[in-house]
């Protein structure tokens, strides 16, 4: 919020005078805005990192970052791996341990997807 000071807010006449807000907000829309939720609830709901790593990566060079900082901060995508010891042997889980893990698993996807919107944010 932006604060007038008492000289700003009246003009010389004593008269309020009234500013038009412009917001300085841009918002992402159209189809790039679809294409990356598709993107993200696709890693995060199926585990597929590529398309969203694809996608961070263009989106990093845009902002001009160097090949080494985008490594470093995409780092943490480029290494996950679904845990294929434990989905080996997935259709002999009971139902409920099936439910449980995914669930868990698409929870630490969403923890992960956070984390790199964070440090890509600080940049």
């Amino acid at each position: 919020m932006t604060r007038l000071s008492t000289d700003d807010f009246y003009d010389v006449s004593g008269r309020p005078s009234w500013k038009k807000h412009v917001p300085d907000v841009r918002r992402e829309t159209g189809r790039d805005f679809i294409r990356v939720t598709s993107v993200m609830e696709q890693f995060v709901n199926d585990g597929i990192k590529e398309p969203l790593l694809v996608y961070l990566t263009m989106h990093l060079q845009r902002l001009g970052e160097t090949a080494e900082a985008i490594l470093k901060v995409l780092g943490p995508l480029i290494d996950y791996e679904k845990d294929t010891r434990r989905h080996t042997l997935y259709f002999l889980i009971f139902p409920w341990a099936k439910k449980k893990t995914a669930m868990n698993d698409k929870k630490a996807r969403g923890i992960l997807l956070d984390l790199l919107l964070e440090q890509i944010d600080r940049l």
